[in-house]
């Protein structure tokens, strides 16, 4: 007698959350600053940042609050373990996400590059150095 097993596989498609929930879902931390100046090709610029600051996390609430809090390491001991909060928001059909400083009242506006469960990544225009910026955090 001869017999053949078969499995049966179901077929799954990735599920796609909405960009509030891959936003809120946990905590960021950058991995890389890539910096154009002058229209010349982008560079890697993540160490151009002191590693104290790198390990930050960015926190976003689903009730739009944002928080910054120090990572592993401080720059200096004594600061505090909030860096910032402010709240956020999406602006244009969820193409770009503004943060807005507390402390400060300054928006700063992300283009959404890359919005997913795992990786966020977003492009800004800094006029003083005259640079296009993409930050890339990962939770």
């Amino acid at each position: 007698m001869l017999f053949t097993l078969g499995s049966c596989k179901k077929e799954t498609t990735p599920s796609t959350i909405s960009k509030t929930v891959a936003l809120t879902q946990s905590g960021w931390k950058i991995t890389s600053v890539m910096m154009s100046t002058n229209g010349a090709p982008a560079v890697e610029s993540i160490s151009m940042y002191p590693s104290c600051s790198v390990d930050n996390i960015f926190t976003f609430s689903a009730n739009t609050a944002f928080t910054q809090t120090e990572g592993l390491t401080k720059c200096d001991p004594n600061d505090p373990d909030t860096i910032s909060t402010g709240n956020w928001g999406f602006v244009s059909n969820e193409t770009f996400l503004n943060i807005t400083d507390d402390s400060t009242g300054g928006v700063t506006s992300l283009k959404i590059i890359t919005l997913d469960a795992t990786t966020f990544k977003g492009e800004m225009y800094d006029s003083l150095s005259s640079s296009n910026i993409v930050y890339t955090w990962k939770n």
